[in-house]
């Protein structure tokens, strides 16, 4: 391990909040957690016992790994436990967290749990519309398709703009399917939508552009 490995966390036998937590999960998560020996026996002392007859030194990295094991694990939390993982993302480096291996909805929601709405990036990517059906009607163009809603970046549903040159066409949302979960938790919808164009605003040269607006902001979006 390198120096900052070593970088010590709060004396553990006093985080309460720790010891609760582990208990609320299941021993094969841990076993099967990137944790190094002694850090696992020093959990499983923590968990059942008296880690002070045990001489170890927590790192950061020790507490992102049980983190990492729960997602891997598809472990699922209540609201009780939810409160306790969230008192340890305040001890792990944002670094650490951004390593999960997890959707971009599912990193924006750890960091929604450790900062709240204020903190939480959507800028990690894009988002990206699919366009799933073009219908050329006797007076307009019909368009169908759906994009990939991450719930952490923005409290609401944000509206869709289909733009022609200085026209703007509102889309309708007519479903939301549950997309992608994290710990149990929804963290992302595919948003489906229909929209329709007059022919008259349309040539041979057309060119549609698609927006959302969220927070009173225009954002173009791009076909995935």
């Amino acid at each position: 391990m390198n120096r900052a490995d070593h970088e010590n966390v709060k004396e553990t036998s006093g985080n309460t909040y720790l010891k609760e937590l582990l208990r609320d999960i299941p021993d094969s998560v841990l076993e099967k957690s990137n944790l190094g020996e002694y850090a696992k026996i020093y959990m499983f002392q923590m968990k059942y016992g008296d880690p002070a007859n045990f001489s170890y030194q927590m790192s950061k990295n020790d507490l992102a790994f049980v983190l990492h094991a729960l997602i891997k694990n598809e472990v699922e939390l209540n609201d009780d436990t939810l409160e306790k993982l969230r008192k340890l993302l305040f001890e792990i480096d944002d670094s650490l967290i951004l390593k999960s291996k997890c959707s971009r909805a599912g990193i924006e929601y750890l960091l929604y749990q450790k900062y709240g709405e204020h903190r939480v990036q959507a800028a990690y990517g894009k988002t990206a519309i699919c366009i799933d059906f073009i219908t050329i009607k006797s007076n307009s163009i019909a368009i169908e398709g759906n994009i990939k809603w991450n719930i952490f970046s923005g409290e609401n549903v944000p509206e869709i703009f289909a733009v022609v040159g200085e026209h703007r066409y509102a889309a309708k949302v007519v479903d939301r399917v549950e997309k992608g979960k994290l710990l149990g938790a929804v963290v992302s919808k595919v948003l489906e939508f229909q929209t329709e164009i007059p022919i008259e605003a349309a040539d041979s040269s057309i060119r549609i552009d698609f927006y959302i607006g969220v927070d009173d902001e225009l954002k173009c979006i791009k076909e995935a």
